[in-house]
Parts: C-alpha cells; sequence; structure tokens
C-alpha cells in the first residue's frame, strides 16, 4: 500500500524574501551599482519571471566569471571555495569573455573571504589542535573522516605542517569527480615531494553518507549549512555512531553575520541558477551560537567549543603574512604564478570583519 505522506525535503528551502522585500534599497547600493557597471549587465533581470531574459543573463554573467561559472556549473561545489582559499584560477575553466577584474575584486568581497579565513583558521588552528590533543589523549595514531571533502585541502595543509605520526588514515569522502581528481593529484605531488607521508590520505568517490568506518576523528565542513536543523540533526548523530568511544568532531555553518552583512554576493549566488534549471538557487541556515550548541548537543555531542573564521584558537600566533595571505601550496605544486593574494582589502579593513561561519570542536559524550 503506498504512503500519501509527502516525503520530508531535509534541506533549506530556497528563499529570497531578504532580497525581494527591499529590492529597491539593494539595488540603490554602491556595491550593487559598482558590479552591474563592471559587468555591463542590468542585474534587476536575474529576478525577472521571464525564463529567457534570465538565462541570458546568467550566461553573460558565467561567460565573464571563473567563479560564477564554477557555481553554476558545480552547483554546491567545490569550485567556490577553492577558489578564494587560494585564488589560483589557472586549475579551472577559462569562460570565453572573461571579466578577471571581476573575478578579482568578487573575491575579495566579504562573504568570499570569509571562507578564506575559514580555511586559515580550520588548517592553521583548529584542525591541528585537535589532532594532537586527540593524538596526546589516545597515545596512538588516528583516524579521521573528512565528510564532503572537496579537494580536502584543509587537512593536506594540516598534513604539510605537522609530523604525520599523529595520523593513521584520512578517508575524504565526496561525490565531485573534479574535485576528488585534483584532490588526488595534488596528494600524490605531495608525497613525491616527501612533504607527507605516503599512503595516509584516501580519497573515495562516494557521498559521506556511505561512509562506515569507526574513526576518531570526523571533520564535516560546509555540509550542514544547507541543511534544516531536523537534518543536521539526524546527520551529525549517524557521525556520531561511528565515531570511538574518545572520538570528536569539527563542523562548521553558516551564521546570521552572513544574513545581515555584504549581500551582493550573496544576491549574485542565489540567482545564478544551474545549467538545467534558471529558477535554482541555495538555501543556507544562518545559525545563532545558542542553535549552534543546540544542535550539537542533541546529536549527542559534549564539551563543545564553538570558534568562528575571526576567533580560533592559535590565531595570536599566526603572521600577518599567513593571515592576509592564501594557500598557495596548489600553485607551487604545479608551477603556477600567483603566489600571493590577488586581491584583499587592507589589514585595518580585514581586522573589523565580520565572522559568516561557526567552527564547532565537540566530543562523542560519554554514556552515563
Amino acid at each position: 500500500m503506498k504512503s500519501n505522506q509527502k516525503k520530508k525535503n531535509y534541506f533549506i528551502p530556497i528563499s529570497t524574501d531578504w532580497f525581494d522585500k527591499q529590492v529597491d534599497k539593494y539595488f540603490d547600493r554602491n556595491d550593487f551599482k559598482y558590479f552591474q557597471d563592471l559587468l555591463n549587465i542590468n542585474l534587476r533581470n536575474l529576478i525577472s519571471k521571464d525564463s529567457e531574459v534570465l538565462k541570458s543573463t546568467q550566461q553573460n554573467l558565467t561567460q565573464q566569471s571563473v567563479i560564477l561559472n564554477e557555481v553554476q556549473k558545480e552547483h554546491y561545489g567545490f569550485g567556490l571555495p577553492f577558489l578564494v582559499y587560494t585564488h589560483c584560477f589557472d586549475l579551472f575553466e577559462k569562460p570565453q569573455k572573461h571579466n578577471h577584474k571581476f573575478d578579482h575584486d568578487f573575491i575579495a568581497t566579504d562573504m568570499c573571504d570569509s571562507l578564506r579565513r575559514r580555511h586559515i583558521a580550520l588548517s592553521k588552528g583548529i584542525i591541528p589542535k585537535v589532532i594532537k590533543d586527540l593524538y596526546k589523549k589516545l597515545n596512538r595514531p588516528i583516524i579521521i573522516n573528512n565528510m564532503g571533502s572537496g579537494t580536502g585541502l584543509d587537512i593536506l595543509n594540516v598534513l604539510c605542517n605537522i609530523d604525520n605520526k599523529y595520523i593513521q588514515n584520512v578517508y575524504n569522502y565526496d561525490i565531485n569527480y573534479n574535485a576528488i581528481e585534483l584532490g588526488l593529484n595534488i596528494t600524490s605531488l605531495l608525497e613525491n615531494k616527501k612533504l607527507i607521508k605516503p599512503g595516509i590520505v584516501k580519497y573515495v568517490t562516494q557521498s559521506y553518507t556511505k561512509s562506515s568506518e569507526k574513526v576518531d576523528l570526523i571533520i564535516k565542513i560546509g555540509i550542514i549549512c544547507g541543511l534544516t536543523n531536523e537534518f543536521a540533526i539526524k546527520s551529525l548523530t549517524i557521525d556520531n555512531s561511528y565515531l570511538n568511544s574518545e572520538g570528536m568532531i569539527i563542523v562548521s555553518s553558516s551564521n546570521t553575520n552572513m544574513e545581515c552583512f555584504d549581500p551582493f554576493p550573496s544576491f549574485l549566488i542565489q540567482h545564478i541558477g544551474t545549467k538545467d534549471d534558471p529558477f535554482q538557487g541555495w538555501g543556507l541556515n544562518f545559525r545563532t551560537d545558542v542553535k549552534m550548541k543546540e544542535i550539537l548537543t542533541k546529536s549527542g555531542y559534549s564539551e563543545i567549543s564553538l570558534y568562528s573564521d575571526t576567533n580560533f584558537p592559535g590565531l595570536s600566533n599566526l603572521s600577518e603574512d599567513l593571515l592576509l595571505g592564501i594557500d598557495d601550496l596548489p600553485a607551487k605544486l604545479f608551477g603556477y604564478k600567483n603566489r600571493s593574494p590577488i586581491n584583499l582589502p587592507s589589514k585595518e579593513i580585514l581586522n573589523q570583519k565580520n565572522s559568516f561561519h561557526w567552527l564547532a570542536v565537540a566530543s562523542k559524550a560519554k554514556l552515563l
């Protein structure tokens, strides 16, 4: 007997209410006007109900921008974070009418640059600290699952900068073949140069939901941002069941600042569509610190520490060059020239930035 009950949608529904209620206010902003002139398009066409007008405008955008082409082509993919981590455009498809100025300026917007800061927080502060703490507690090398890893650049960067004795294996799970292929190439080059120990890093071309290893640490970055609170709890609870008794998790989520500040990138990415559907966009769950901790507690975690991309362990020990820089590892490995940021605001401006991401560290709760 067939059930008439509707299947639950565990992803945050696409909502442009934040923009639709104040359209003129946003289009009158200086940043909207600046980018509209730079792209030589009418941004209002991106909210058109006419699919042909919409598709034509989206095509105009993707033909000018490496970033927007990757966002549309690999919806929820690895391209955007990888580009803002590295500022390395050479590894991606070149659009027909590339507008270098747009990509350079867009990559330095607050929302995009917060991803760069997130990468620094993870690879230079949070992940290495948790790995060392777990190794000390367990008195053995640890096993890591990196869920929805993309290329796995966060953990690869960590492995290049800490003693590999701490780690037995890293399993990078992702369904994006391009991300996996690039990750494998980077890993192979690092192993050949003896920058990481051969055989530690493994790539699994499957959804993270298919993982079943018993592990000591789960890394889940950029995954629950698009999930409802209900499914975020369900997903994190399943992760908990695969953690060893003293295991830990590192998980990120977009926070409420992303909804309130720097609206232009949100508007553009939300209206870029997909190859199949010009009206398709993305949804994000903008969580408060209270909600983030509540989700982790309900998923069976304790000893929850909540950080952000502007406040994390080891921040005060990092050099100015690193905090204002990029991950130049891919550029060096592949012999590309860009070894410094393409375009970033000054240090004074960066120091005033709002955090757009929660970065939580939690332990598997002990059974009573």
